[in-house]
This record gives C-alpha cells, sequence and structure tokens, in this order.
C-alpha cells in the first residue's frame, strides 16, 4: 500500500520521465559480450562497466534523494532487428558518483518468444515489434547522487547462448519504449526482531576446504583462434559420517565475436 510505478523513457537525453518526440538508437550485437552478468540472474556480479561499453545505456540525472523499489520492475521496447531470430537482454544498473555501475536486476527475451514461448515465431527483418521484459524481482536503494541506468544488448554470454548470425537492431524511442520501476512505499517504524535461534553443529561432519561454486570465474581471449573463452571452476571437499567426498566441475564456453554459431562449450567433472 502508498507504492507507485515510477516511468522513465530512454532516449537521446538520456533516461528522463517524459516520452521523446521520436527518434531511435543502433544496436550492434557483440556475442561475446555479457560476461559481468554472470551466469545467471541473482549471483554477486562487480563492475557492469565492460557489458555496458557493448551495450546501448540510458541513464537519469544524480537524483536528487534516495529511491527505493521493490518488485518486478518492467523494460518495454518498440524495437526491430534485420535478422529473423533476436535476443533482448534488459539491465538495471546503479552508477555511482565514480562511474561504477552495480547490476541491480535484469531479464532476457529470445524474440521469436515475444508472444508465446509455446509457439515462437520468428522476425520480420525490419518489421517493428513490441518486447516486454520482466525483470526479476530485486530490492533496492538508488541513493542520492547516484543514476538509474539501463543497458540494452542483443545478447548476455555465456548466460544466454547466442543467435547463430549477427545480429543488427534498432530501438524506437517513443511512449512505447519505457522503464517501469516499482517504487517502495516509505517505510514504516523499524521492527522489533527476536534474536535468531542458535545453530547447532556437528562434530561427524566437515568441510575439508572447499573453495566454492565457482572459485573461479576468468575471461580471456584465445590469439590464434579469435574467440572469446569463459572459464568457470568449482568444488566441493566435506566429510559426512561415512565418507569424504570431493566434486570438481569446471566448464569452458568459446564464441568468436564475427561468428556466433560457432559458439562451443566444453565440462569437464
Amino acid at each position: 500500500k502508498g507504492g507507485r510505478i515510477e516511468v522513465l523513457y530512454p532516449g537521446a537525453g538520456g533516461l528522463p520521465p517524459n516520452p521523446p518526440a521520436g527518434g531511435a538508437a543502433k544496436l550492434t550485437h557483440r556475442p561475446e559480450a555479457g560476461f559481468e552478468a554472470g551466469y545467471y540472474w541473482g549471483e554477486l556480479t562487480g563492475d557492469q562497466a565492460a557489458s555496458d561499453a557493448k551495450s546501448l545505456v540510458f541513464d537519469t540525472p544524480p537524483l536528487e534523494t534516495d529511491l527505493e523499489i521493490a518488485g518486478l520492475p518492467k523494460v518495454k521496447l518498440e524495437a526491430r532487428s534485420w535478422a529473423p531470430l533476436a535476443h533482448w537482454v534488459a539491465r538495471l544498473e546503479d552508477v555511482a558518483p565514480d562511474g561504477a555501475s552495480a547490476l541491480v536486476t535484469g531479464a532476457a527475451l529470445n524474440g521469436s518468444q515475444r508472444r508465446s514461448r509455446l509457439a515462437p515465431e520468428t522476425l520480420v527483418p525490419g518489421e517493428a515489434g513490441a518486447f516486454d521484459l520482466d525483470l526479476h524481482f530485486t530490492t533496492w536503494r538508488f541513493s542520492k547522487g547516484h543514476r538509474i541506468r539501463l543497458a540494452l544488448a542483443n545478447g548476455s554470454f555465456p548466460m544466454l547462448w547466442p543467435t547463430p548470425e549477427p545480429v543488427s537492431s534498432t530501438v524506437l524511442f517513443g511512449a512505447g519504449t519505457r522503464l517501469e520501476l516499482p517504487v517502495a512505499p516509505p517505510a514504516p517504524a523499524e521492527a522489533s526482531l527476536p534474536p535468531p535461534e542458535p545453530r547447532s553443529e556437528r562434530s561427524d561432519t566437515a568441510d575439508l576446504g572447499s573453495r566454492g561454486w565457482p572459485y573461479e570465474s576468468l575471461r580471456s581471449s584465445d590469439a590464434a583462434s579469435g574467440e572469446t573463452v569463459v572459464t568457470w571452476r568449482g568444488d566441493d571437499l566435506y566429510r559426512v559420517p561415512s565418507a569424504s567426498v570431493s566434486t570438481r566441475q569446471e566448464m569452458s564456453y568459446r564464441v568468436h565475436p564475427a561468428r556466433p554459431g560457432a559458439a562451443s562449450w566444453e565440462g569437464r567433472a
């Protein structure tokens, strides 16, 4: 109760609260981009600058007051693509005064599933259409002096497998292209909660030095092939009453910027 939807409109002027009279922006798919967003939405991530540099980005001016959101942000796009298949990716970010951008939430849509996941339809190259993305649930406070950023791309590797051919798209500015933010109602008085219950400890089990999933996530370039390579490694080492258990896994994703249809994956366990 008391919440509201704040609508912002991407355009040549950034991300203002009023729709632009028109205009458009061209987006060239960079199939190797997206590593900074992680392997799926909700992971701990770092600065999105490298992905932003290969996306369309739209910023508000620095906020004059804090803004808290809670719920499912939405992105609605009027756009056209020049290939029969194109992904759409939207990232909501928080840009600090020093320029670092933190990922708040995001979503992706296979353009062929814009009307139905059960009855996909290829795109008509050059034909404008509506693409609606429900971003994943989030709660976030954009602090005074920070900027809200909407970043748009046609992929996020390796979270999404790239489309089989290079894609060029156009985002159309106007009332049909917008970001909807679920602004939280004013917070009530701070609740008084009981202390947490004590955690029980078992003496017959132990962690033996697990490094986590993943303990290492790297992006590199293969000079010989021209491919971007993303490598993910994780392990668990622990003891239970009847055994000691060791599990290890490594995954390697490869894509060439000019040949997205030849992307590959290799796993070891």
